[in-house]
């Protein structure tokens, strides 16, 4: 069992403010500062990347996996509008996305119906 937290994706301890490895033109963020902490962020362009800690899906890759490196969250459906991804926040091991067409995507950790699905 192998998991990736935001702190093994920084790899470096910071001691001054310094723009994080992929995310240097975000718009927006949201954080989960938790034991596994992982992090989104919606780009200039509306794309969304994310990274960190991935043991319940909740960086948006279709899987557990620990990527290592920062994923580009892809699948979003806007009826031809692209890139998609407005505003993104994060929960303890979930993750929603609202939609420049107004949709709302989520994914992740669901033992409670928090990414709206029972």
């Amino acid at each position: 069992w192998y998991y990736v937290s935001l702190r093994d994706y920084l790899v470096t301890t910071y001691s001054t403010a310094t723009v994080l490895p992929d995310f240097d033109d975000v718009e927006q963020i949201s954080m989960n500062q938790g034991l596994y902490g992982f992090l989104c962020g919606v780009h200039t362009n509306g794309t969304l990347r994310c990274a960190g800690y991935n043991g319940e899906a909740e960086l948006g890759i279709g899987s557990t996996t620990a990527p290592g490196t920062s994923v580009l969250v892809t699948g979003f459906s806007n009826a031809g509008v692209d890139p998609a991804v407005k505003k993104v926040s994060v929960g303890e091991a979930f993750s929603c996305a609202l939609t420049v067409a107004g949709d709302v995507y989520c994914w992740g950790w669901n033992d409670r119906g928090q990414t709206g699905v029972n």
